[in-house]
């Protein structure tokens, strides 16, 4: 474990979860890799932490309450945050629309979500953070 993440320990991802057992989970497992998650568990407080925290990477459940997760996913391509979608749903379609850099079905296992976030963290990582980040290779799967 560490690898790309140890030697950026000031990447945050933000999680948005709407099931608290699942956002405990994985944020423990992201935290064993060094990360300083932020944990949403809806739509709102998801918006306002992307404004204040300015994530490396949003994990966004497409089934959050109190908002649309596909303009949220929508926003944050647009600032260039690469987003990690997560659906127990077939909603894959829908987050490739709105830009998303990768999607996992529910239920998730732990190394898969790890796995994914190191490459997605990674390859921002080495583009270094506050620019524009080159995403355009990982973006379809």
């Amino acid at each position: 474990s560490g690898g790309v993440l140890a030697h950026h320990p000031n990447l945050i991802p933000l999680f948005a979860e709407r099931d608290q057992f699942a956002a405990d989970l994985f944020e423990y497992f992201l935290r064993t890799e060094g990360l300083d998650v932020c944990v949403a568990l809806d739509a709102e407080e998801a918006a306002r932490l992307q404004q204040q925290q300015r994530p490396d990477l949003l994990i966004l459940e497409l089934l959050l309450p109190g908002g649309s997760a596909i303009d949220l996913c929508r926003a944050a391509v647009a600032e260039g945050i690469p987003v990690l979608t997560v659906s127990s749903m077939a909603l894959r379609d829908a987050a490739d629309e709105a830009g998303a850099s990768a999607f996992l079905t529910k239920p998730i296992e732990p190394l898969q979500l790890v796995s994914t976030v190191r490459d997605l963290i990674g390859t921002s990582a080495l583009t270094g953070s506050g620019g524009p980040r080159a995403l355009d290779d990982a973006t379809h799967t």
